[in-house]
């Protein structure tokens, strides 16, 4: 079986309620760049049509293609967490990963120009880079999204690691914290790893069950919460989404 997780949509916790109630990410689109997405033949009215950027055989070569089908199963997975939690978001997938999870800072920066031409709300970035000379063009990229108050989300590895975008200013760098519930985070002021969120997720790939775990998902969970306040408040931009998760992080935790 394609990989796909069936569970019901979330409940939305009590805390959460003065954020997020009445929401589930109507009207808001959300770019996934990853490995792309493995649909199943049920329907998937909140998919666009996906793109390829690199032929699946070599990950690491730019080829542009319509063939956004998931080969490993991450960024189904990423797609997936996005709709649990904000199930009214439209998903396109953008498939930057072939066989495996490797792939270049040029094919990453050609997906996330497209995304930002094509003013999609929320970006969703389950990877990052720590080659320097990709800083300059990936930050130029990302102040610019900012700029036209688009929402970069990106993971960051957990503990002292860091990579790009995640670090930069104009992103919510997001890292796996110590939490029980998808919509459970802690917020951190003026750090790379600014979001500490949950990063499990149940899945079934190829009629295997598995149980996902890490700043990939992580990042996804946040994403979902993001699009879910973006359709209460479509101008929030990032300062006004960094001010809400602050403050929602300060009831549930208090």
């Amino acid at each position: 079986m394609p990989h796909r997780d069936a569970s019901p949509e979330l409940a939305l916790p009590t805390w959460a309620r003065p954020w997020l109630a009445g929401t589930r990410g109507r009207g808001v689109r959300v770019a996934v760049i990853d490995s792309g997405f493995r649909r199943d033949g049920s329907p998937n009215d909140w998919l666009e049509a996906g793109h390829g950027l690199v032929a699946p055989e070599d990950g690491l070569r730019l080829a542009w293609s319509d063939d956004s089908d998931d080969r490993i199963g991450h960024g189904t997975a990423c797609a997936q967490i996005i709709h649990r939690l904000a199930p009214a978001a439209t998903i396109v997938p953008l498939r930057v990963f072939g066989q495996r999870l490797e792939t270049s800072p040029e094919i990453i920066l050609e997906a996330l120009s497209w995304a930002i031409r094509g003013r999609y709300q929320v970006i969703n970035l389950s990877l990052g880079t720590q080659a320097q000379d990709a800083l300059r063009p990936f930050y130029r990229l990302c102040q610019e999204a900012h700029d036209l108050g688009i929402v970069l989300v990106s993971a960051l590895p957990r503990g002292d690691g860091v990579s790009y975008p995640a670090a930069f200013e104009p992103v919510l760098g997001v890292t796996l914290g110590e939490v029980d519930n998808p919509f459970d985070f802690h917020y951190v002021e003026d750090h790379a790893a600014e979001i500490h969120a949950y990063g499990h997720h149940c899945a079934t790939w190829h009629g295997e069950a598995r149980e996902l775990h890490g700043s990939s998902f992580a990042a996804p969970h946040v994403s979902g919460i993001v699009a879910r306040l973006l359709e209460k408040e479509p101008g929030l931009g990032l300062a006004g989404v960094r001010q809400q998760l602050a403050a929602m992080a300060a009831a549930n935790w208090r």
